[in-house]
């Protein structure tokens, strides 16, 4: 098996000496590789031997509490992307590190001022480090601008946290897959999802062996109790680097990006509703491998390529506006805008109100515009695969066969109906028939146990398209000598 090759290793101190400001350095590098050791010991003896400092910038509150932590020597200020705009004096800055640098293009999704962060690093006469694992827009970002830039490409052999992917098709299925999670005494799993409302819905099923964090724009309209956990989940993560959930930790974007954690127990990743690969691979980034036994499986929600379609054709209607603004000029945009700008919404918020030399007018977020034009390429590429274009893309991605899930729990339940229907069991009494519904295990949105031979025969039914059924019945036989007659009598009828 390859080792994996460390930052140290690629990049020896000559070459940081042969490093000048105004240079663009490109990390190509997978997370675990070493960019801590690397920016705290090389980096920072380069610049405190010239009297300088860095500045390294990270994308989430909850990365930069991480990294402080991380941080061992005084010549580094780790600070927040969002915080460009107030630093004051950025002449004692050698090196600024751009940590996860793909922020400024894959965050324009939902934060409007990545371009005026460029524009501020753009203007800095320093050396500025860009790291990712997964830097397509950024190269097609530099590509299209003639940027030169000094690449250190990624010439080793990555480590790989996922061993195992399976696509489930239905939120019915997703509900199978935490219930599994939920009754397994050694895994725990982290869940992403693209909808926030389900996101909330599942948490709150199983609040009590859970922990949370959402990202700042969407924490709107949540109780104080529940922003008191999320800030309380994220000082957990900083510190420990494990999420304090006995089983889930439920997640949107805040966790697609920098933040790691090291527990052998976090074993599976639940993804539902994102079709981004590079989204996906930065999500399963956030589980740090520390040995070769310490994998994770991936459970995934298949997308068709219809719905890829529909995905694309929306965006493509949400980014004209700016198209629009781009290469008709402000006078033609505001007046075809009265006209289309009910059926092409700017949904994405590409363009925004600016004063430009006392003139108010209207500009693009040129870094908004490129990822959402690379994600309609990439979502292009997919369906152009053929009729498994998601699944053939994520496989490529992290090289591994993925295979659908098989609802185990269907055939454990269907094989327990046979065996009791085979050997005619009967249920007498009330004791007996909860504890045949708690072999079953089917839960309310409560989690509590469903003791219900109705409810259980819906499910049976509903979900389970089950060949059998609990039937109740009056039933007489002899206690003691005596016929005693038993009114709620359970036993499996075979429904076909």
């Amino acid at each position: 098996m390859s080792e994996t090759k460390y930052i140290s290793e690629i990049i020896s101190e000559e070459e940081i000496n042969r490093w000048k400001p105004g240079d663009n350095i490109f990390l190509y590098n997978g997370t675990g590789t070493g960019k801590t050791t690397f920016v705290n010991n090389k980096l920072a003896n380069f610049v405190q031997l010239q009297g300088k400092k860095i500045l390294q910038l990270e994308p989430r509150l909850l990365l930069k509490r991480q990294q402080r932590k991380e941080v061992t020597t005084a010549a580094i200020d780790v600070e927040s992307y969002q915080s460009l705009e107030s630093i004051k004096n950025f002449e004692k800055y050698l090196i600024v590190v751009l940590d996860e640098c793909h922020y400024l293009f894959s965050d324009s999704g939902i934060n409007d001022l990545t371009d005026r962060h460029y524009n501020i690093l753009k203007s800095l006469n320093c050396i500025k480090i860009w790291i990712t694992a997964t830097p397509d827009d950024v190269f097609e970002y530099f590509h299209s601008n003639l940027m030169d830039y000094k690449l250190y490409p990624k010439d080793y052999t990555e480590s790989k946290v996922i061993n195992e992917i399976y696509t489930y098709k239905s939120d019915e299925e997703l509900e199978n897959i935490l219930e599994f999670v939920a009754h397994d005494t050694n895994v725990k799993a982290m869940v992403v999802m693209s909808s926030t409302k389900k996101l909330l819905k599942m948490y709150r099923k199983y609040e009590d062996v859970s922990s949370i964090v959402l990202g700042s724009g969407n924490l709107s309209g949540k109780t104080a109790k529940m922003k008191k956990a999320i800030s309380s989940e994220i000082a957990k993560i900083s510190e420990d680097k494990v999420f304090s959930g006995q089983k889930f930790l439920f997640g949107t974007s805040a966790l697609d990006c920098g933040v790691s954690m090291r527990d052998y127990s976090f074993s599976i990743i639940i993804i539902d509703g994102i079709y981004d690969i590079q989204t996906i691979k930065q999500i399963v980034g956030r589980k740090r491998k520390q040995d070769d036994c310490d994998v994770a499986a991936l459970y995934i929600r298949n997308i068709s390529n219809s719905t890829l379609n529909g995905f694309n054709s929306a965006e493509k209607r949400w980014i004209k506006p700016a198209h629009i603004l781009l290469t008709k000029g402000i006078d033609y945009y505001l007046e075809w805008y009265l006209k289309n700008g009910n059926r092409y919404p700017d949904k994405h918020r590409i363009i925004r109100d600016e004063k430009i030399n006392g003139v108010l007018t209207k500009t693009v977020n040129d870094k908004k515009l490129t990822f959402f034009e690379n994600r309609i390429q990439r979502t292009t590429d997919m369906i152009r695969r053929g009729k498994n274009g998601f699944l053939l893309t994520l496989k490529d991605a992290f090289g591994i066969n993925i295979s659908p899930w098989n609802d185990d729990a269907k055939i454990y339940t269907e094989k327990l109906l046979e065996d009791h229907y085979q050997k005619q069991t009967v249920w007498w009494n009330r004791s007996e028939t909860q504890e045949f519904a708690k072999s079953l295990g089917f839960t309310d949105k409560y989690r509590h146990i469903i003791t219900s031979y109705k409810a259980i025969n819906a499910i049976l039914e509903n979900q389970y398209k089950s060949t059998y059924r609990i039937v109740c019945k009056r039933k007489k036989k002899k206690v003691d000598g005596k016929v005693k007659r038993f009114d709620n009598v359970w036993m499996i009828e075979k429904s076909r």
